[in-house]
C-alpha cells in the first residue's frame, strides 16, 4: 500500500504538540519518518521565532516568523514591493487557494523569516475564472526564497513523483538509468550558482559565508 506524504502532513499538522511527541518515530516507515521530522522541525522553528520575538520585544535578531500578506486583505502595501521578485506562482481555479500550493509555500517562507506579498491577477492560462497567485519577495532575498521553496515544498513533491516513476519501470529500465547522468544537470546548476557567488565575493574582497569561507 502506497503512503501519501501529503495525507501524512495533514494528519501530523492536525495533532497537538503532546500527541505528536507521543509518536514513536522508530515505529514509522521511512516516508512517515521524513514527514514526521519535517513537522517536528517546523514546530520547533515556529516556537524559536515566537520566543525570540518575546525576548526582543517583537524585533528578533535572528530568523523570525513573518506571515505573508495577501493582496486585498486590508494590510498595508510593503515598502519593498516596488523592487520585489516573484519567487513562485500558482494558478488557482474556482477561487480556492487553500486547495493549491499557496498555503504551504507561504508557510515555508514565513518560517524562514522571508517577507511575502501574494499578488492576485487573472491567469493567462487555466480557463475562465482562473487566477494567478504570485508570491512576491524582496528582490535581494529571491535566491533564498526560491531555495527554501525548493527544499520545503517542491522537492518533496518531485521526490514522490520520481518514486512513482521509478516504481513503474521494469527491472531492465531501472538498471539502465545512471544517477551520475540524470542528476548531472541539477548538480551542475548548483555548482555554477555557488561559483558565481564566490567569484563576486572575491571580486569585491569580501569574506564569504558558510563552511567554504576559509578556502
Amino acid at each position: 500500500m502506497r503512503i501519501d506524504p501529503e495525507d501524512l502532513r495533514k494528519q501530523y499538522r492536525a495533532l497537538s504538540d503532546g500527541e505528536l511527541e507521543a509518536i514513536d518515530r522508530d515505529d514509522l516507515v521511512e516516508v512517515a519518518q521524513r514527514v514526521f521530522d519535517e513537522e517536528v522541525a517546523r514546530r520547533r522553528s515556529l516556537r524559536t521565532a515566537d520566543n525570540e520575538e518575546d525576548e526582543a520585544g517583537g524585533d528578533a535578531a535572528g530568523t523570525a516568523y513573518v506571515p505573508a500578506i495577501m493582496e486585498g486583505d486590508g494590510e498595508p502595501r510593503p515598502e519593498w514591493l516596488d523592487d520585489a521578485s516573484c519567487a513562485c506562482s500558482f494558478v488557482v481555479r474556482h477561487g480556492a487557494p487553500e486547495n493549491s500550493g499557496v498555503p504551504d509555500a507561504c508557510a515555508a517562507l514565513a518560517a524562514a523569516g522571508i517577507p511575502c506579498y501574494v499578488a492576485v491577477r487573472p491567469a493567462q492560462d487555466g480557463g475562465s475564472g482562473a487566477e494567478e497567485y504570485s508570491l512576491m519577495v524582496p528582490g535581494a532575498l529571491n535566491l533564498h526564497a526560491t531555495s527554501v521553496l525548493d527544499r520545503d515544498v517542491f522537492n518533496p513533491q518531485a521526490e514522490e513523483d520520481w518514486r512513482t516513476h521509478f516504481g513503474e519501470l521494469s527491472d531492465e529500465q531501472l538498471r539502465a538509468l545512471d544517477p551520475e547522468v540524470f542528476c548531472a544537470g541539477l548538480l551542475d546548476r548548483a555548482a555554477r550558482l555557488r561559483n558565481a557567488y564566490e567569484e563576486e565575493i572575491a571580486r569585491r574582497g569580501l569574506k564569504a559565508r558558510g563552511p567554504r569561507a576559509g578556502r
